[in-house]
């Protein structure tokens, strides 16, 4: 009986001495997956399912690493949020995190924690009403409902500044700030004459809008978009074609801006290195995902924006691309 109550206790002994043997593997474990957020921008958009991609990519070759997809109001909470230290990776229109690095309005200060990695796609601000709507041009904006974007988003300044150069200010409409997906709601409900949406196409709220309702883009004029990009030269003219949206039959002239991806300064060189790398060599597969990675450019040129970060200069030296 008492050999039997030694060996009982001898296996408990030992069943407790593995239950915390795997406690501590699991909690040494813990300590050393790194979680990394990306802050990218609303479901509606593109950039959203795209660097959700990316995220998988990375989570699946890069150990101990996990990469999570932030929903955002996309470029200026973006950039503010890399600042403050809240996110580590950042999607941002071009011209945008070029005045946050140099600390023009509509930022307060030089935001010297941002750093690139390379060029996105290019986020045309699509202007989309009702097929049958009497809005022809910019101007028959005037007294309408508009979506201007989310507070804080990128779409919003770039509203703000294009239609501005226009001629154009929110007194002369109602201003309307609302999410990609948000606004294409409202249209649905015929709530908003007009929907403003800045991403690449085609882009996901505009293309669930379209089944619904037919829409076309409203295009500005070339002598707006050559004196827009005359300011600021990373809002460059460019064309939508025609058929990208049902009910949208003619090509579009809007003002594109190319897209920017980056990380903080504090993210680790390495890790930044192996994601550029990771996202370059896996283009064609993530092209599958969406169309407008083909237009992705990995170039130190990207330095037109702001300040390259390590891991991004490493892997075009080792491209041949930097000295």
């Amino acid at each position: 009986m008492k050999d039997r109550s030694l060996t009982i206790l001898t296996v408990v002994s030992i069943a407790v001495a593995l239950v915390i043997v795997g406690a501590a593997a699991a909690d040494s474990h813990a300590e050393k997956m790194k979680r990394y957020s990306v802050a990218t921008g609303g479901t509606g958009g593109t950039v959203y399912p795209m660097f959700g991609a990316i995220a998988e990519i990375v989570n699946r070759n890069v150990k101990n690493v996990k990469l999570t997809v932030e929903v955002t109001a996309a470029s200026n909470e973006n950039l503010r949020l890399i600042q403050t230290g809240e996110v580590d990776f950042f999607i941002s229109n071009g011209q945008l995190c070029s005045k946050a690095v140099k600390g023009e309005k509509p930022f307060p200060t030089k935001f010297d924690k941002v750093r690139l990695a390379g060029w996105m796609h290019g986020s045309p601000l699509q202007i989309a009403v009702f097929a049958k709507s009497n809005i022809k041009s910019l101007m028959d904006l005037k007294g309408k409902k508009v979506v201007v974007g989310a507070v804080g988003s990128g779409n919003e300044a770039s509203v703000r500044i294009i239609f501005g150069m226009a001629g154009l200010t929110y007194k002369d409409f109602k201003p309307l700030y609302l999410s990609f997906s948000e606004g294409a709601a409202a249209m649905k409900d015929r709530r908003v004459d007009v929907l403003t949406v800045q991403a690449g196409y085609p882009t996901t709220a505009l293309l669930d809008l379209s089944t619904s309702v037919p829409i076309r883009l409203i295009p500005v004029e070339m002598a707006l978009a050559k004196k827009v990009n005359a300011k600021y030269p990373l809002y460059i003219p460019s064309t939508i074609p025609a058929n990208i949206y049902k009910g949208q039959t003619e090509p579009t002239l809007v003002i594109d801006s190319p897209g920017v991806w980056g990380a903080a300064a504090s993210v680790p060189a390495d890790l930044v290195y192996q994601v550029v790398k990771l996202t370059k060599e896996n283009i064609d597969e993530l092209a599958n995902v969406h169309v407008a990675f083909k237009q992705w450019k990995f170039e130190p040129s990207v330095q037109a924006a702001g300040p390259l970060h390590p891991g991004a200069i490493r892997y075009y030296k080792e491209l041949g691309l930097m000295k």
